[in-house]
Parts: structure tokens; C-alpha cells; sequence
């Protein structure tokens, strides 16, 4: 006989909810990615470390160990995508909606208040920066924990627990949250059956957290004790005194912040309460503001309170359940600790005003978000640049795709995967402990078998337009300073490998180049940088003899270039003008040339010069010389109209 699934139309609401977010955060995340504002750390890391892993089983435990999963994820690394592990990214988060709105109902047989509890799912604010902040496994635990719930009320036991651990598997030492479920259930049926005093029978449920309780505590001692993990990688507070008190106000701020969104209900069911307690405590641990309003809407530590939050709100809502397990919404629930009672209606209004009111405020798509705490520069920055991402893509070309001797900014996962570098993994300034030494003029790396020895670095990728060319690298983990060395940015970099002439230029493409050591021939991949500068009202000049025009290029690639400006006047001009083209905020002069000119509203000037060094801080500007004439700069284009063709350096 077959058996027929029948879908109601809050189920259908539920599932089309969540494509619809799926959609929505596909959409964004590939935008990011193809405006070259991806990250190597996380994405291009975690592309690695799958990847890698299905190839070198045994290095891939090692490296893989506080991250298991990925062996049970395998497929989404096969042909090495990072848009495909986006995609799947924001389609599993939005996934944890179904079983948060079948556990609802479950627990109230209400199909309409349960909708609701899953669209609050949906847009509850701290999700945000999971899906945000590139790829993490960390993203497969809410979801996979809230089925093996739902899967242990429906009482299938055997499921459940493998779902349990494979959950704990996403991030160590996530497991925990197995272990204390284990531990309170087990606990919470002693309690009941000695409340009832009833004679204690250890049935199957009994047994199953029993189970549970002693897997999770061996996979956690191996991952701990075996492998010597820390927990200070989740704290990320290895060398940093502890103050538990510091910035105590945002703490206090933050904890508030999640018992409002969380309808109060996370402190009304203190079962679910004892599951905040490791955020809790890294929160005052770690002193670090990932864990903090506002920043932990920017960054992936959501699954440390969102799963529990509704479950608690999911145990608050059946408590006011009839005899038939039906929640009626016009029930009052009683909130003691801020000295009120609301309906069940109420609640459920209240918390869809704070979610709704928080997409609008704190979601990086919304309009509003320019007015945030975390504005995260949508609009500004994160439009697709296919042109700039095929610029990268034709420079990784040069590279063998076997090297794993390549050094990139923190904006270029799509570099990964590759082979390993030896004992490090990747080599980016940013995250890989990449330092220079003046006592010996060259670079160095930190080694997880050997501690501080030069750098094999055979290639050099560098965007200068992007924002990470110049942050510094950051000393990670526990790892001492190497004497007599600083971390480096990306800019500083590659100027003192230019400058030594050990480095040649393989590639230039809109800007971005490609360096590899030794080379001297001519460029093998050249795509020519076309720039059009934005003009708003602010550029108008008021009776200004000249007008300057900042650039902002954090250096302008050698070359011969092409400026055409294009001005209005509020009357005509007829007489000498000099034209002028600086860099170094106008300490040295590129191009000074005088002209007769005879000026008109939409008057277009051309210039050419040649650069044969890299240069920061282009200006544009114009002299006229006793003029009190208004200006008004329409247009300005800079367009490269051919590459370098001798030995480059940078401009000093």
C-alpha cells in the first residue's frame, strides 16, 4: 500500500519561505564573491581544507580534526566551487526553519502560530553574519542539532543520536552541546520520575542519552587531549590577558539584547538557558567584539545561541497548551521577571516587530543599513565586477595550478584549492603569519613543525584597489614575534620585492598584477585599466584659480595612460591654463603642461603621460591663472592605453 504525503498550506508556506530566503542569500553571498569582497580566510581556507582533505586522507585528519564534518560533506567540494559552497551555505541555514516550524507544531498543534515561529527564523538578526562571513562549518550545526531534535520528540532514537554527533562535528568543540543535551535530558527524567515517585525504569530514551552522553565526551577527549586542541581557538583569546570585566557595559548590553529578540522566552525555560552558558562564557572570556552587540550580527558565532533560543521559545509556547496539546493565542503567558502577562498572540506579534524591524535596520540588502551600527557598505562596494573577476581569474591562469607557492590578499579565495604550502597550508599576509625581517632582508613564515623559517614565495598576486592591500598581517594563534620583524601589508610588500629586483611582472590586468620571482621577460597576460571617476555636486570649484582632484588610487600601476576631463564653466575662458598630473599628494610632478586654450561649457581636455614606477595617490588638476570663473567637473576618465616595457620600480 502506498503511503501518500499530504502537505497543509502552512507547510507549503514553510517550504517556499525558505527558498525564498535560500534565494535572497545565494544572491548576496555571489555578489560579494564576484566584487572580489570574498575572503581567503574563511572561504578559500575552508574550500582548502575540503578539498585537500579528500585527496590526502591522512593530513587532511590531522588538519580536519576540529572540523569532521567535512567528511560527510565531501560532494560540495569535488569540483572545487566556491559559488557552489555559498549557494548550498545559505540554502542549509535557511533549512533550520523547517524543523524549528515542525517542532513548534509538534509541541502546540498549531499550525499558524508555528508558521510564524519559522518566518522569525528566518529573519532573526544574528543569523545574519552566518551567512554573511564567506563559508564556516560551523553553519551545518543549528540545523542538524534542530532535527535531531525534532527526530528525538518523534521518538526515533537511532537517527536522532547520529544526527546529535554529526551536529557536535561541524566545529569543535561543538560536541559539548551534545554532551550538556545528553546530560539535562538524563538529568530532567531522574527529576520527574522522583517528582512523581515513581519507580525509575532506564527504558530507551534513558538509554539513548545515556549513549549520546558517553560518545560525545570520547569524540571530545580525543579531539582535546589526543590532538592537543585548544579551546582557545574558539575563544580566539590566546594572548591576551583576561579581564573579565572590560567593556562590561557592551556585555550587559549584549546579554539583553538576546533574552528581547529571544521574546524572553530564553529566561523563562532555564533548561535551554544552560546551553548559553559556553557563550556566555567566552562572551566575558575573550574580550573580543565578534562576541558583542553589534558585531556578532557581522560574524558566523550565531549557532552558539540561535538553536537554543527558539527551542526555548518553542518549550515557552506548548507550556500554554490545552489538554489536547493545542495552544490557544489569546492565552496569557505570564513574564514574571519584568512584571507583566501577555497573550500568546502578543508574544508572537512582539518578536515579529523586533525581527522585521532588525532586517530593515541591520541586514546588509536593506536600505536602512546605511543608518546602522554594522553598516556593511552593500551598495558601495559589493556589485559585481565580472570585468575585475576575470582580470583575477586570467592572472591565476598563470600560475600552476599544482604550486602551492602563491601569496594572495585576503580578497582572492578564488586562488583555492591548491597543493600546501609545506606546514602552514596557505600563504596570505593576512592570516598566515607572514613577517619581514631587516636583519636578514627577506620574508618569512610560520611553520607548525618548524616555528619561523623564509618564505618559499615563487608568486605574488596583488590588488591594490582593494582595502585589504593595506592591513597589516596579523600574528595568529600563539605564535611569537620573529626578532627583528613586522608584519607586513600587501602594499609594503610588494614594493620591497619590486625594489630588490628578485621579482619580475607576469601579469597586469585592470590594475591588479601578477609577481613571480626571477622573471624578467615581458608581460604574458595584460588587460588595460579603464577608470570612470563619479563626479558629484561637491566637485564644483568656488572661484578657485585651480582645482585638484584626489584620485584616492592607493597606487596607480606603470604604464601610459590617458586622462580625459571633460568641464562646464559659468562663463567662457580664453587664455593660458596648465594642465597638471601628481602623485604623492602632489610632492612629485608626473605631467605639467601649458596651454592655450579657449574654454566653453563641455570643454574636454586630453592628457597622456607614461609611468615607469608605481605611484600612490594620483591627483588630476588644472591652473588658470587670475580666473574667478566656477567650475564644474562633469566627467573624468583614466584609461591605460598600453603596459610597461622596462624594469619597474616603485615611486618614492
Amino acid at each position: 500500500m502506498k503511503t501518500t504525503i499530504k502537505f497543509s498550506k502552512y507547510d507549503i508556506v514553510a517550504i517556499c519561505s525558505f527558498l525564498v530566503y535560500g534565494t535572497i542569500w545565494s544572491v548576496i553571498s555571489l555578489m560579494r564573491f564576484y566584487s572580489l569582497h570574498a575572503y581567503v580566510y574563511d572561504l578559500g581556507y575552508k574550500m582548502q581544507l575540503g578539498w585537500y582533505s579528500l585527496y590526502h586522507p591522512h593530513f587532511g585528519l590531522v588538519t580536519d580534526i576540529s572540523h569532521l564534518i567535512v567528511y560527510f560533506s565531501f560532494p560540495l567540494f569535488l569540483l572545487r566551487s566556491e559559488p557552489l559552497l555559498l549557494i548550498f551555505q545559505s540554502f542549509f541555514i535557511g533549512l533550520a526553519a523547517i524543523p524549528v516550524y515542525l517542532i513548534t507544531k509538534l509541541k502546540t498543534d498549531n499550525s499558524k502560530l508555528s508558521i510564524f515561529v519559522g518566518l522569525i527564523y528566518l529573519l532573526f538578526p544574528l543569523d545574519i553574519g552566518l551567512n554573511w562571513y564567506d563559508f564556516h562549518f560551523m553553519m551545518f550545526f543549528p540545523t542538524i542539532f534542530l532535527f535531531a531534535y525534532l527526530l528525538f520528540l518523534r521518538k526515533n532514537y537511532k537517527l536522532s543520536i547520529f544526527l546529535f554527533i554529526l551536529s557536535g562535528l561541524a566545529t569543535y568543540p561543538f560536541l559539548g552541546f551534545s554532551l550538556i543535551f545528553g546530560i539535562v535530558f538524563l538529568l530532567g527524567s531522574l527529576i520527574h520520575v522522583k517528582y512523581k515517585e515513581e519507580k525509575f525504569h532506564f527504558g530507551t530514551e534513558g538509554k539513548y542519552l545515556t549513549v549520546l552522553i558517553i560518545l560525545s565526551f570520547a569524540i571530545l577527549f580525543i579531539q582535546f587531549h589526543v590532538l592537543n586542541i585548544s579551546p582557545s581557538m574558539l575563544s580566539k583569546n590566546p594572548n591576551t590577558a583576561v579581564n573579565i570585566f572590560g567593556n562590561l557595559k557592551v556585555k550587559i548590553i549584549t546579554i539583553l539584547f538576546i533574552i528581547i529578540i529571544s521574546g524572553f522566552s530564553i529566561i523563562l525555560k532555564p533548561k535551554w538557558l544552560i546551553f548559553l552558558i559556553p557563550y556566555f562564557f567566552i562572551l566575558f572570556y575573550s574580550n573580543k567584539a565578534v562576541f558583542e552587540y553589534p558585531e556578532i550580527m557581522m560574524f558566523q558565532y550565531a549557532p552558539l545561541v540561535t538553536p537554543f533560543v527558539f527551542l526555548a521559545l518553542s518549550d515557552t509556547l506548548s507550556k500554554y497548551a490545552d489538554k489536547k496539546n493545542h495552544v490557544n493565542l489569546s492565552k496569557k503567558i505570564s513574564l514574571k521577571h519584568i512584571g507583566t502577562n501577555v497573550s500568546v498572540k502578543t508574544l508572537i506579534a512582539f518578536l515579529l516587530i523586533i525581527v522585521i524591524v532588525s532586517t530593515l535596520f541591520y541586514n546588509p540588502a536593506s536600505p536602512l543599513n546605511k543608518d546602522s551600527p554594522i553598516n556593511f557598505n552593500f551598495y558601495n562596494k559589493d556589485i559585481p565586477n565580472l570585468t575585475a573577476y576575470n582580470d583575477l581569474e586570467g592572472l591565476l591562469s598563470l600560475v600552476p595550478s599544482n604550486t602551492p607557492y602563491l601569496m594572495v590578499q585576503q580578497n582572492m579565495p578564488q586562488a583555492y584549492p591548491r597543493a600546501f604550502y609545506p606546514n602552514v597550508g596557505i600563504l596570505s599576509v593576512w592570516g598566515g603569519g607572514i613577517a619581514y625581517n631587516s636583519s636578514t632582508n627577506n620574508f618569512w613564515v610560520y611553520s607548525t613543525v618548524k616555528g619561523w623559517e623564509p618564505a618559499n614565495i615563487k608568486y605574488v598576486l596583488y590588488d591594490p584597489y582593494s582595502q585589504w592591500a593595506q592591513i597589516n598581517g596579523m600574528a595568529v594563534s600563539a605564535r611569537l614575534p620573529l626578532k627583528n620583524s613586522s608584519y607586513q601589508n600587501m602594499y609594503n610588500m610588494v614594493y620591497m620585492m619590486l625594489a630588490s629586483g628578485k621579482y619580475g611582472i607576469l601579469g597586469e590586468a585592470g590594475g591588479m598584477i601578477l609577481l613571480e620571482r626571477g622573471y624578467s621577460g615581458s608581460l604574458k597576460y595584460y588587460k588595460p585599466e579603464v577608470d570612470s571617476f563619479t563626479i558629484s555636486d561637491n566637485a564644483i570649484s568656488n572661484s578657485f584659480p585651480d582645482m585638484w582632484h584626489n584620485l584616492n588610487y592607493t597606487f596607480i600601476s606603470p604604464g601610459t595612460y590617458q586622462v580625459r576631463l571633460q568641464y562646464a564653466m559659468n562663463k567662457g575662458y580664453r587664455g593660458d591654463m596648465t594642465l597638471l598630473i601628481s602623485a604623492n599628494s602632489g610632492k612629485t610632478i608626473l605631467l605639467q603642461e601649458n596651454r592655450y586654450v579657449n574654454v566653453t561649457s563641455g570643454t574636454i581636455f586630453t592628457l597622456e603621460f607614461n609611468l615607469t614606477e608605481y605611484y600612490p595617490n594620483l591627483y588630476v588638476g588644472f591652473t588658470f591663472p587670475n580666473n574667478s570663473n566656477y567650475f564644474t567637473l562633469e566627467s573624468l576618465v583614466v584609461k591605460q592605453t598600453a603596459p610597461p616595457s622596462n624594469k619597474l620600480y616603485f615611486g618614492e
